[in-house]
């Protein structure tokens, strides 16, 4: 992310769609890759085939990409401009920053809790099978692919990225209670909510991580920490440990609290949050 930022420091929404878009396909193609390799020649063979083709790749990477320390990109800033280096925690000062990392957190931690959680309730509740969940997911993955560019296009054109935050968060909210669902929804207990809380779940957070890390880059720029390469490169690179971090605690925190509450109860306080 933070290359591509680099390559293209004027369309920071649209680089970060871009890579949600990729996110996304990578993460949906896995399922139905790895099954069939893993159905061909058992465990050892999806290990084998990504792995072959990581070293492939990183090596036409090394022989091929660009110098980007060298490489000069429309909308660039000047050369003594260049110089100037942006320290993170200096950005981590920020209130709204810290604001908006903190429900970027949260938006991945549900949602990676979500991905791990969410097949077994369906087989609990619903007798789903396997076939039935890659089929929501998979339709989830596709969503995403078409609307995390669209944003990225919205926000590079001039769209408020906080109004969309808001909007992404809310939708990350409200499929929360979808999902069991909350009591107080009096809603009936049936699968296709659960496709609609995907659904749901994919476009806020789409919506959330491509608008808060623009948020961040140009909040950090009106408040004078920088108009240059380096405060976009430092944006991403501390948006995306955020979701990082997100994404690794979240069957951590929420694993305990659906055993000891139920998946209802967990994912209802977790959309109020």
């Amino acid at each position: 992310m933070s290359v591509l930022v680099k390559l293209y420091p004027t369309r920071l929404g649209f680089v970060n769609g871009f890579q949600l878009t990729s996110l996304a396909v990578g993460h949906g193609a896995a399922e139905l890759v790895v099954g069939g390799l893993y159905d061909v020649g058992g465990f050892k063979t999806p290990f084998l085939v990504a792995g072959s083709m990581m070293l492939i790749v990183t090596v036409g990477l090394a022989a091929f990409m660009v110098d980007i320390d060298k490489t000069v990109v429309a909308g660039d800033v000047d050369g003594d401009a260049k110089e100037k280096h942006v320290s993170v925690f200096a950005i981590l000062r920020v209130p709204w920053v810290l604001l908006t990392l903190f429900m970027m957190l949260l938006v991945n931690l549900a949602y990676s809790a979500a991905s791990a959680l969410l097949a077994v309730q369906m087989k609990k509740e619903f007798g789903s099978s396997a076939t039935i969940f890659s089929t929501a997911f998979s339709t989830q993955i596709a969503i995403n692919a078409i609307v995390a560019p669209l944003v990225g296009l919205l926000l590079d054109r001039g769209w408020r990225a906080r109004p969309m935050i808001v909007v992404g968060t809310a939708l990350m909210g409200l499929g929360c209670l979808l999902v069991g669902p909350a009591d107080f929804l009096h809603l009936p207990h049936a699968l296709w909510l659960v496709f609609v809380s995907m659904v749901a779940w994919g476009v806020g957070r789409i919506m959330t991580v491509a608008a808060g890390t623009c948020f961040i880059y140009h909040h950090c720029e009106s408040i004078g920490l920088g108009t240059v390469v380096e405060l976009r490169v430092a944006t991403a690179g501390l948006t995306r440990t955020d979701l990082s971090t997100g994404f690794a605690i979240g069957p951590i925190i929420l694993s305990p609290m659906v055993v000891i509450w139920g998946f209802k109860k967990t994912f209802m306080l977790l959309g109020f949050v």
